[in-house]
């Protein structure tokens, strides 16, 4: 594999971006650059608002366990999948907002001005995601067509820092859907 200067990517700016799953569709690179020069959101898309530059998104996944089995003439034959790998995103909003707020704790609602009240049981929380990375003059994007999100951890303060409210994104499957795509200059067809 040759040098690529282009895919080396250095996330200096960037947004958190979710959607009505169904309705919120993978935007093109196109999309993006429009995003990142003038502001103009993707179709469909909300911004999250500001989010933590120490404690930038993050990528994992939990599951994809293995074990190896053996054959009488060879003892590491084959690798055999013994749990599916689920891939998420978390994500730390800084805003406190109805919309974090309400990703935060799985609902609410606002029965009054200067007031989120929690719900009394939390729900499940789908949502379209789009991660937006600037860096300079490159723009490069992960979308998820469907994520369950919930809060990753306790809401963190400290005297010294923002509120952090720390949200994870756990990517889906949706019928006939690609589960999440990576968005960027030389990917694809022809790249």
């Amino acid at each position: 594999m040759a040098k690529n200067d282009n895919a080396v990517l250095l996330p200096g700016t960037g947004a958190v971006l979710v959607g009505e799953v169904g309705t919120a569709l993978k935007p093109t690179y196109a999309a993006l650059a429009l995003f990142q020069s003038a502001g103009t959101l993707p179709s469909g898309f909300t911004d999250l608002g500001h989010t933590s530059n120490d404690d930038l998104p993050q990528f994992g996944q939990d599951g994809g366990d293995s074990t190896t089995k053996a054959t009488w003439q060879t003892k590491s034959f084959r690798e055999i999948i013994t749990a599916a790998a689920v891939d998420y995103v978390t994500a730390q909003p800084l805003q406190l907002d109805n919309t974090v707020l309400n990703l935060y704790y799985g609902g609410g609602s606002s029965s009054a001005a200067y007031s989120y009240d929690l719900p009394d049981v939390a729900a499940t929380i789908n949502k379209s995601l789009c991660l937006c990375f600037f860096d300079g003059v490159s723009v490069w994007g992960f979308y998820a067509y469907k994520t369950s999100v919930r809060r990753d951890d306790a809401i963190a303060m400290a005297s010294d820092d923002f509120t952090k409210l720390p949200l994870r994104f756990t990517i889906l499957q949706a019928a006939g859907q690609k589960r999440a795509s990576w968005i960027g200059y030389g990917l694809g067809i022809g790249s």
